[in-house]
């Protein structure tokens, strides 16, 4: 769990959000974090993978962040990368890369 301005964030309903984005998104993610947690500092960067049918990236971007906003009260900034760029894994899913250990 993060947590921005005093708002909980799990990401398992980052996930849930732009996995309702099917089929314009594949629904995996994974959140980038530049300092350790819980506390953050808006927005969240966040990567979505969008499917390889999807043609305006841009409105595609809009939607999610603007639902993001509506339904967990935080903001995003999502950046979208072509299906398959993100890794999969087989068991509990590694949701956030931390940044700052690299």
């Amino acid at each position: 769990m993060l947590i921005m301005l005093g708002v909980n964030i799990f990401p398992s309903a980052i996930k849930d959000v732009v996995a309702s984005f099917s089929p314009r998104t594949t629904g995996e993610i994974q959140i980038l974090l530049e300092q350790p947690g819980p506390k953050v500092a808006p927005p969240l960067k966040v990567k979505a993978e969008y499917a390889n049918l999807v043609s305006d990236l841009d409105k595609l971007k809009q939607d999610i962040e603007r639902t993001v906003r509506e339904k967990l009260v935080f903001r995003a900034d999502v950046e979208l990368v072509p299906e398959g760029t993100l890794p999969r894994f087989e068991a509990k899913a590694q949701l956030i890369k931390k940044l700052y250990e690299e």
